[in-house]
């Protein structure tokens, strides 16, 4: 039972790592204009958006496997913010990131994330959207 406790306690560890790690890009690069942007470029550069892919990918696997559904909901929507925040902007490299963030799979990564809080199968965005029907039901 104690290397199961370990293993469950790790998990979290990392989940929680993940989820600081990602407030911590998104705080230091928010916003626009030419440092928000260097600041972006250099979070692409080092990887963010393959890491938070990653992430989002992870905090699935942990919910289906009985993890922390609160803790992979906020890294779930802790990862959205942090692709719209490394998306925005209108600056010379603003279009290169948004393909970054499309190759990495982040697009598909954030439409699990909506279903998942559209469909109430697990903690709501903190804007409190649970139960809302999911968007793939007009498709």
């Amino acid at each position: 039972t104690a290397p199961t406790a370990l293993t469950a306690a790790s998990s979290a560890a990392i989940l929680a790592v993940h989820l600081q790690a990602a407030a911590v890009i998104n705080n230091v690069s928010w916003g626009v204009g030419k440092e928000s942007a260097a600041l972006k470029q250099r979070a692409v550069r080092a990887g963010a958006f393959e890491a938070v892919a990653a992430a989002i990918g992870r905090a699935e696997s942990e919910a289906a496997d009985g993890g922390d559904a609160r803790l992979c909901d906020s890294i779930r929507e802790n990862a959205c913010w942090l692709i719209g925040s490394l998306c925005l902007g209108d600056d010379t490299e603003a279009a290169s990131r948004k393909q970054r963030a499309a190759s990495a799979g982040c697009l598909e990564a954030a439409v699990r994330a909506l279903e998942r809080a559209a469909s109430g199968g697990g903690g709501a965005p903190s804007n409190g959207a649970a139960g809302v029907e999911s968007p793939r039901a007009h498709l």
